[in-house]
């Protein structure tokens, strides 16, 4: 029977300067409805995909564009602490949201944005799809360290891929087909511009170069590939107002 990992992959979060072309962009591409939940909850946005939950969304005017990953826990509060004693830093303690549970906000050591939930309620019902979250990945700059925080902090059971050691150096939490997500050893390729490591998160297309030429259209860009891998045809993207993800073939 599979297993969920600690520290599994439990939501993400699209930040982007202005929610209304957002809403035209992945509407376009994946199909995607923002459901503002309204003054009550600061005007957060739930994302849907038919009728299933696939994302968050806020508008943000200040930091970086960006898709962040939350990470289950049952105890929010002692993960706080374990961020503190192990090198990270907490952004946003604790917050209790009425009705759907705890989230706290983090950075770890090497520098990348990582969230927490703490809810039985919470969770992204659309997965492994077209249109889909279908893996979570961090880009790290330091990888033994980040092997450290998330294992301590988290609970990850990090299983290599590969052979360890060499230029370049991949783990997964959990094993197999229960993997929930990727770190990687980013440290001789994470372009000088980026400060920090960083998370990234795939969605599935049903085509990875109809969707590059969509997203083109939509006013995105191509950043890297595509490529084909193990797991299918792949690529590095940003939307129109540069938030990156990558597509592959789901």
């Amino acid at each position: 029977m599979a297993t969920t990992p600690a520290g599994a992959p439990i939501w993400i979060e699209l930040y982007v300067p202005d929610l209304a072309p957002a809403t035209t962009f992945y509407g376009e591409l994946f199909g995607w409805r923002f459901n503002d939940m309204g003054e009550e909850y600061g005007h957060y946005t739930l994302v849907t995909l038919g009728d299933d939950v696939v994302a968050g969304a806020m508008a943000m005017d200040q930091g970086m564009p960006a898709l962040c990953v939350y990470l289950a826990t049952d105890d929010i509060r002692a993960v706080t602490a374990r961020v503190r004693e192990h090198g990270g830093q907490v952004l946003v303690e604790p917050m209790d949201i009425p009705g759907q549970g705890t989230m706290a906000f983090y950075a770890d050591p090497t520098g990348a944005a990582i969230g927490a939930w703490q809810s039985p309620e919470v969770l992204l019902q659309a997965r492994n799809s077209v249109g889909a979250s279908v893996w979570y990945e961090l880009m790290t700059s330091d990888y033994q360290a980040a092997k450290s925080f998330y294992a301590h902090v988290f609970g990850w059971r990090l299983v290599p891929m590969g052979e360890q050691g060499g230029p370049f150096q991949y783990a997964t939490n959990g094993e197999g087909d229960d993997a929930v997500a990727g770190l990687c050893d980013a440290s001789t390729f994470i372009p000088s511009e980026v400060p920090t490591s960083f998370w990234r998160v795939y969605l599935g297309v049903e085509n990875t170069d109809a969707a590059i030429d969509k997203i083109k259209a939509l006013g995105g860009e191509l950043v890297d590939g595509p490529m084909d891998s193990p797991f299918g045809r792949l690529a590095t993207v940003a939307d129109d107002q540069g938030v990156m993800f990558q597509i592959i073939e789901a």
